[in-house]
């Protein structure tokens, strides 16, 4: 299914405005088809619906996609980990409820480490943990608690060029980075409005200059950091205009730097330049292809397709983006 995308003003001008009537000029209208061409989003496939079955989904907000091009989603009130080809077929699933080693409760986050290791956030039971590609335990870290190391209700994690693992410890309001064994190396934010400060940070990411990315839900803004965590930059505000956030939730980085942003209760997706200037968006709320209730999760394959977690539609839309998002 292919959608038009509204895009950042102007595609084309198609014609001088005569007399209250536009005087196509053929040229022109060719160059603004072509641009319309470039802005198309098309929804790829539709992955599983609401149940407890295999493929199936119930509240599902986190995703990622492995070296191998494999889908990997949190099914969070099911409380597993999914396991998709790239083409959408079931594979596997581990996971189950408990707050054993391997079990879990309401995972949120979900990333792939450089050896292909698959790093959950276990957000309910207040810890990190580590599984085999093939979803055999390996290690976790963590507890509940506000001190360093420890989480309160961790939600989204990303990987830099380190091998760190980067963690937003969702209601301590900061980011923590770990070593690739679990141990704490430092954290930076706290509570508040300012700049370099959170309210319920959500989505992290990494962009391909290391600076780490975060989606600072209940602020309603995009913040930029260095990968020491000194506060680098933001945009964003809260609206529903180009650039303007409902509470953004996941985020995404293109290898071209794009920022793309789960735009929850605006139900939709945004892109934006690495500099942060609005570049398109697309969607709207409703339950079909191309629609969102509450979009979270979002990850980027190797074909340069974005995967979205429909989290209140129980899930996953695989979209095409556009070829080029210049005006």
């Amino acid at each position: 299914m292919r959608l038009l995308v509204q895009a950042s003003p102007n595609l084309a001008e198609v014609g001088p405005r005569v007399a209250g009537e536009i005087v196509a000029d053929t040229q022109a209208l060719e160059m603004a088809c072509a641009d319309a061409r470039e802005q198309e989003w098309e929804v790829v496939r539709v992955i599983g619906r609401q149940g407890a079955g295999e493929g199936l989904f119930s509240q599902p907000i986190g995703v990622a996609v492995d070296q191998e091009g494999r889908i990997i989603a949190t099914d969070t009130s099911n409380h597993r980990i999914q396991v998709f080809s790239r083409d959408g077929a079931f594979l596997f699933q581990f996971g189950g409820y408990g707050s054993n080693f391997g079990q879990l409760h309401g995972p949120w986050g979900v990333t792939i480490d450089r050896n292909g290791d698959i790093v959950v956030a276990d957000t309910c039971n207040h810890r990190i943990q580590v599984f085999s590609r093939d979803g055999s335990y390996l290690r976790h870290f963590g507890e509940e608690g506000a001190g360093a190391g420890q989480f309160n209700h961790p939600d989204s994690i990303a990987i830099d060029r380190d091998g760190h693992i980067i963690v937003a410890d969702c209601h301590n309001h900061r980011i923590q980075v770990f070593s690739r064994d679990g141990r704490h190396l430092r954290h930076f934010g706290e509570e508040g409005a300012r700049a370099g400060q959170f309210k319920l940070p959500w989505g992290v990411a990494i962009d391909p200059e290391g600076r780490i990315v975060v989606a600072d839900r209940c602020n309603h803004r995009i913040q930029v950091f260095s990968r020491d965590g000194t506060f680098l930059s933001q945009f964003g505000e809260e609206g529903a205009g180009d650039g303007q956030f409902d509470q953004p939730i996941g985020l995404a980085i293109d290898p071209e730097g794009h920022i793309i942003v789960a735009d929850c209760h605006n139900y939709r997706i945004q892109v934006f330049a690495r500099d942060g200037r609005f570049l398109s968006r697309f969607g709207a709320h409703g339950n079909g292809d191309g629609q969102f209730h509450h979009p979270h999760g979002v990850a980027v394959d190797q074909e340069g397709r974005i995967i979205v977690v429909d989290h209140v539609n129980h899930r996953l839309q695989v979209i095409r983006m556009p070829r080029s998002f210049d005006a």
